[in-house]
């Protein structure tokens, strides 16, 4: 059939499949993992280049965007199986995106990509970045499909249960109150709700989560509101925080002082460029105050290089934002125009092949998304 030939075009696998070695060439039938909608994503993607918006494609899907970012999740999973890195890129773009503008997405991405079991490091790391720099969007929202309603036990646990990714212990207390209290009100409503292992092990993941959080680092009225009411504190520990504070506070001369805000200007700490059709330029960007740019260490072609985000004037004296390498004599990749108005802002969305490419008149497809993360 067409459709057969089709696909074995487009995906080294299909052909395997179809006509190849595999067993499916022999038997005639394949049975795939994939739900319908990621097959119809990826059936419609072999025949146009293009990602259709998951509505399109199936009307009954539930289009909260925590589902929706599953679904994209493992469409990723399936063109990483198939070996179709156009989709692969095309479902990475968006869930970039989807991340950004809301950042409780980045909970359900995270638990997606663990159950998957896919090697998707590069949407953990994202995932993992915007909890870190957004915790409280990315954690308290109150829908079930995001933030931590729609996470199970591991993926809670690689979140928050450690100050490592979410530095404040007011919110990771929340977050895993927020958390227990939604599985627990879940578990009413299933058949299994009678189930006390299950209760147990949850119990167990919110106790030990509890267990390394540092009560000594919230204010005493958060103590009082949301820490003695929840039933996750001994009395004993809560005491030995009340105490702990209070000599703080001697010891310091006033009451509470270092818990106030001081204002301080923020400076942009991360960038993630992510979606590139050069591959190479993908990944996390750490400020260098010394070069007064962006960078990530990297290989191009056999060589090990420095990939840098930075300002500088191009042709005309026109302001602009480059990603580019200083060795192998110099490669510009990517380009954004400088806002008219401030020249210092970083330029949010797709960027350019750079007029100064080698690649201007290839065809490489897929602009990068840069995402620009402020200093905690």
């Amino acid at each position: 059939p067409a459709i057969r030939s089709i696909l074995a075009a487009r995906s080294d696998v299909f052909r395997k499949m179809f006509f190849g070695e595999f067993s499916e060439s022999k038997t005639g039938g394949v049975d795939l993992k994939y739900s319908a909608v990621t097959l119809r994503a990826l059936v419609h993607f072999c025949y146009t280049d293009e990602l259709r918006e998951l509505n399109d494609i199936d009307s009954d899907i539930d289009h909260d965007e925590g589902e929706v970012a599953r679904e994209l999740v493992r469409i990723v999973a399936a063109a990483h199986y198939f070996d179709i890195e156009g989709l692969r890129t095309e479902a990475v773009d968006n869930l970039c995106l989807m991340m950004k503008e809301i950042p409780s997405t980045s909970c359900a991405v995270l638990d997606q990509c663990l159950k998957e079991e896919i090697a998707e490091e590069e949407l953990v790391e994202l995932a993992t970045l915007i909890v870190h720099h957004k915790p409280e969007q990315s954690l308290l929202d109150d829908s079930p499909a995001r933030g931590v309603n729609c996470m199970d036990q591991r993926a809670i646990s690689r979140l928050i249960g450690s100050d490592d990714i979410v530095k404040s212990s007011i919110t990771r207390f929340n977050a895993v109150r927020q958390w227990l209290q939604y599985q627990e009100k879940e578990m009413e409503t299933k058949v299994d709700k009678g189930d006390s292992r299950k209760g147990r092990l949850r119990r167990k993941t919110a106790d030990d989560i509890v267990s390394s959080i540092d009560l000594s680092k919230m204010l005493p009225s958060e103590l009082v509101k949301y820490v003695e009411p929840s039933g996750l504190v001994t009395s004993e520990r809560l005491g030995e925080a009340f105490k702990a504070l209070a000599l703080e506070a001697e010891a310091a001369g006033s009451v509470w002082e270092h818990h106030k805000s001081v204002a301080k200007t923020q400076v942009l700490d991360t960038v993630i460029v992510a979606g590139a059709g050069i591959s190479e330029v993908n990944g996390i960007y750490h400020r260098d105050a010394d070069l007064l740019a962006f960078k990530k260490e990297g290989v191009w072609g056999d060589a090990e290089v420095t990939f840098l985000i930075e300002q500088g004037n191009g042709d005309g004296n026109v302001e602009k934002w480059w990603i580019w390498i200083e060795e192998e004599g110099g490669q510009d990749f990517y380009e954004h125009l400088a806002d008219p108005e401030d020249k210092s802002l970083f330029p949010d969305g797709h960027w350019q092949v750079s007029e100064g490419s080698e690649y201007l008149h290839e065809g490489v497809p897929h602009r990068p998304i840069c995402l620009a993360f402020l200093e905690r």
